[in-house]
């Protein structure tokens, strides 16, 4: 199956099932596009009245797992699994691909760790943003957004949001939905709206939570927890920090296992500057490839203290604190800071 370009994907999604009958899709890149994208396939199964299974990446059993794609439905109903976040394929083969039973969803976030026999026979869409591309998925996400809720934004309040969030889709997603419900009746954002319920995903702030998290001492990032929030910094702006923060970790961390870049904490920043960073700008890099390379190098630093598995376990914990913050305001305290709690337990890679 050839690969579709983004642009064409919800037209691809309105010939599922009539004109495209397969039953393999694999999404990689920017992940709140891969994320809107499965949404997208799963809604078209649930109109058939089919029945869906999330599973993390790093949670799979693959004996068991291998068995679950070839059974059928007891049923024979129709049943999707969406893997989120996958980055080893080696439960994969081309047999099970041959005789798989149900829908199979994927989302991860380089296209490069897809095996070929899964790229020829799924339906694939690379979803990466460059960066003169950004600025159109921004403006898209916006107006769809806007469109859907009968809102409007002004020119002014529409660069304010986009300069304190940077491009983060979550970011800007999540301020939109929280503004257009602080609006009310109101049709239209001004930039007062802006001032008043967002705060900057400030660079200075995003760093200094990610140094907190990695001193061993929860209370030490509980404490900047409550200046933040004293500071009048929203929850979910924190929240943004905080999956800021994961995203580079992540990346920084496939760098190290996956990517084989020869690093140790050790290193100063000279030595990094002429022996790592060197090799770095020679990788196909999506979340760190703009920062200065101190940056990156203070990150490739922090990632050193974690295990991938106890980073997508991070991940796991960051999407339910995300449900609960936006069902329960009056509980955003609490549920941060038992998201804190687990990410420093994650320290280590002890329980990773």
């Amino acid at each position: 199956m050839p690969a579709y370009p983004k642009e064409r994907f919800y037209t691809l999604v309105n010939q599922i099932p009539e004109k495209i009958k397969e039953k393999i899709f694999c999404f990689s890149g920017e992940p709140y596009l891969c994320e809107e994208a499965a949404k997208q396939i799963i809604n078209k199964i649930k109109k058939k009245n089919g029945i869906v299974e999330y599973i993390l990446g790093d949670e799979i059993d693959q004996a068991s797992f291998r068995e679950k794609l070839l059974s059928a439905s007891l049923f024979a109903e129709e049943k999707a699994i969406w893997i989120k976040d996958l980055t080893e394929f080696s439960f994969l083969d081309p047999k099970i691909i041959n005789h798989l039973q149900h829908y199979l969803i994927i989302t991860t976030l380089e296209a490069k760790v897809i095996p070929d026999f899964l790229k020829n026979r799924a339906i694939f869409v690379d979803f990466s943003i460059k960066l003169k591309e950004q600025q159109k998925w921004q403006e898209q996400l916006i107006q769809t957004l806007l469109k859907k809720a009968k809102k409007q934004i002004t020119l002014t309040a529409k660069a304010r949001l986009l300069k304190y969030t940077g491009f983060n889709l979550f970011a800007i997603k999540n301020y939109l939905e929280m503004l257009i419900n602080y609006i009310g009746e109101n049709e239209v954002i001004n930039e007062e709206h802006i001032i008043s319920m967002v705060i900057p995903i400030k660079e200075e702030a995003a760093f200094a939570i990610g140094e907190r998290l990695i001193q061993d001492n929860p209370e030490v990032t509980l404490n900047f927890l409550k200046n933040l929030l004293d500071q009048g910094f929203h929850p979910l702006a924190i929240l943004s920090l905080l999956i800021k923060e994961w995203r580079f970790l992540l990346e920084a961390k496939i760098l190290l296992e996956e990517e084989k870049i020869n690093f140790n904490e050790s290193y100063s920043y000279q030595q990094f500057l002429k022996t790592v960073y060197p090799q770095i700008k020679r990788k196909n890099l999506t979340i760190l490839i703009n920062l200065h390379p101190y940056v990156v190098y203070i990150i490739l630093k922090r990632a050193s203290r974690y295990s991938l598995k106890g980073l997508y376990r991070i991940h796991e914990k960051l999407l339910l604190t995300d449900s609960f913050i936006k069902t329960s305001t009056k509980n955003s305290l609490y549920h941060l800071e038992v998201l804190i709690l687990f990410w420093c337990k994650m320290l280590g890679g002890k329980n990773g």
